[in-house]
């Protein structure tokens, strides 16, 4: 089996006929396995966006006011930095964005060619995340043949399993999920000397670290990893080459193609961080500065600790059964630590010792990132917002898988017996490998038990708002929207104001920053003095209304059974 791992390394990958073939009749259809491991992989997000437009999904909370930043993007303030973080809460009296904006700019062509529509939104981040896979697959089998495609199939698969559908959702802290894995697997080509993956790198790697503070420093380091990997590959290369190679100029051969490759790829960096080079010098108190002082945090007094970050991480290496979000974010299984722990030596012997060329270089990229992501853990401040480190988890389940790999090796060199004709080994791979789907755990559900509650209230609260201010011949005026109330503040107010925002209406809103933002020019104090106004309020039962708009000639009631009572809904309307 050593013999035949060796043979696929060194001909599959380079290979370019078709993997497989598949007989239709008479006809015999070349099949490429590895396309067809990637639409598998993209199965579950594409049923998941389907079931949510079939739900009648809109915006609402921090969708919406992302859809408003990716609305603004064709307008004379486009957006220069990315949505709000919450650095305040790890770093005192430091108000971060994330680092930019470059998903608003990739969902707005779909949504304005649209009209506006939000399912553009839902489909536009589909066809983001989808992407991510494709390269992530498609880059595996150029990397590690066609056992490289399935690894990285599977780690897709199980990431789409703890993730849940919040995988396909509008909202920055999703696509890096499965981007991250197409970041890795890119560097892992790099790792090998495949130029090719130098201009989809900058990009995967951009749109994650601009996506969230989180994977600034996972995409750093792999950055700077790589750039040394390259450098040392140069100088190497320059002392072992010929004499005749040496006295040619830098510009020919491969050093040509290597020149042209890296100027295209500057190019591209610049072009996906335009924005964030802009940003300082039309803004007064840029974002920069905030993402240095957050850095520089040590996350003060109460912090995670190093072993309780670790504990955390090494439990999400074999996310089995019930995960850690399902019940407290202090406590996780002490089984799952120590499997986790097994992972982590096995994939150490690994890649002293790897059973295929290929999964050295693999087992270290994924490493890499992984030792990063315990670094950014341990400095966190409050431990919930350890749950930041489950953006990096195709990390620690491509170590898992990888380690998966290099048993399989050498549980097929020891048992060569077969079934049905199928190799023994491969049949037990398959059965741990579905008997692993079945068990691991969602890890995001707990967090978003009540979503599809949410937005069948904000879809009920946007009709009834539209309805009313169409009858009144108010859509297409300027509005201000406020809020009073947890419900309105969270999730309804801002589905009311991206779905005037869709029908005309410029909206202003106020948000609690204590800094200026690029979005300033929609504060209530920028809206005309004729504008409408609308208040958006609510109460549990009998509780007192928490805001009044005087003056409204118009007022929407909503009532809505939750857990905690019932949910009672006023807007107000004052033309």
């Amino acid at each position: 089996m050593a013999t035949v791992a060796q043979a696929e390394d060194a001909g599959t990958v380079r290979e370019r006929r078709p993997s497989a073939y598949v007989s239709v009749g008479s006809i015999s259809v070349p099949v490429r396995v590895e396309g067809v491991l990637a639409l598998v992989a993209v199965v579950p997000l594409v049923l998941w966006t389907v079931l949510l437009l079939g739900r009648g999904w809109t915006p609402q909370g921090d969708e919406a006011l992302l859809a408003i930043r990716v609305h603004d993007v064709f307008s004379a303030h486009p957006p220069l930095t990315g949505m709000r973080s919450t650095s305040s809460s790890t770093a005192p009296d430091v108000w971060a964005h994330h680092p930019g904006p470059l998903q608003f700019y990739l969902l707005a062509p779909l949504y304005a060619l649209t009209g506006w529509w939000p399912g553009a939104l839902l489909i536009g981040s589909l066809l983001l995340v989808g992407a991510f896979v494709l390269v992530a697959v498609i880059g595996a089998y150029r990397a590690g043949g066609r056992a490289g495609a399935v690894v990285v199939a599977l780690v897709a698969l199980a990431t789409a399993r703890v993730g849940g559908q919040q995988l396909v959702l509008p909202l920055n802290i999703w696509p890096p999920i499965l981007g991250l894995l197409a970041v890795l697997v890119l560097a892992w080509l790099l790792v090998l000397g495949r130029r090719r993956a130098l201009l989809p790198y900058v990009f995967c790697a951009s749109v994650i670290a601009q996506g969230h503070i989180a994977m600034l420093p996972v995409v750093a380091v792999l950055t700077l990893v790589l750039a040394g990997v390259g450098i040392v590959r140069l100088v190497h290369t320059r002392r072992t080459r010929s004499r005749r190679l040496r006295t040619r100029r830098f510009g020919t051969g491969i050093d040509r193609d290597w020149r042209r490759s890296l100027g295209l790829t500057a190019l591209l960096a610049v072009l996906c961080w335009l924005p964030v080079i802009v940003e300082p010098f039309v803004s007064s108190e840029p974002n920069l500065p905030e993402l240095w002082r957050l850095s520089r945090s040590d996350g003060g007094p109460g912090g995670v600790t190093v072993v309780r970050a670790l504990e955390f991480l090494l439990s999400n290496l074999a996310p089995l059964g019930p995960h850690a979000l399902a019940g407290s974010i202090h406590e996780v299984s002490g089984v799952l630590v120590a499997a986790g722990a097994v992972v982590v030596v096995l994939a150490a012997v690994a890649f002293v010792r790897p059973t295929r060329s290929w999964m050295r270089s693999g087992l270290g990229v994924a490493l890499t990132a992984y030792g990063t992501l315990l670094w950014a853990t341990s400095s966190v401040r409050v431990p919930l917002q350890m749950v930041y480190s489950l953006l990096g988890m195709s990390a620690g389940l491509l170590v898992t898988g990888l380690v998966g790999c290099w048993l399989y090796d050498h549980a097929a060199r020891r048992v060569r017996a077969r079934v049905l004709g199928a190799p023994v080994a491969a049949v037990v791979a398959c059965l741990v490998a579905l008997g692993s789907f079945v068990l691991v755990g969602s890890a995001f559900g707990p967090l978003t038990t009540g979503y599809g509650g949410d937005v069948a209230r904000a879809r009920s609260v946007v009709r009834g708002v539209q309805e009313r201010m169409a009858e009144q011949g108010l859509l297409g005026r300027p509005t201000v929207v406020e809020f009073a109330g947890s419900q309105s503040w969270v999730s309804l107010a801002p589905a009311v104001m991206i779905d005037l925002e869709q029908e005309g209406s410029p909206v202003y809103f106020n948000v609690w920053w204590p800094r200026p933002q690029d979005d300033d020019h929609r504060r209530t104090r920028e809206a005309p003095a004729d504008a409408v106004r609308v208040l958006v309020r609510d109460r549990i039962d009998a509780e007192p209304w928490a805001g009044d708009l005087p003056g409204a000639t118009t007022t929407v009631p909503f009532q809505f059974e939750v857990p905690s009572g019932q949910l009672n809904v006023e807007v107000l309307i004052r033309p």
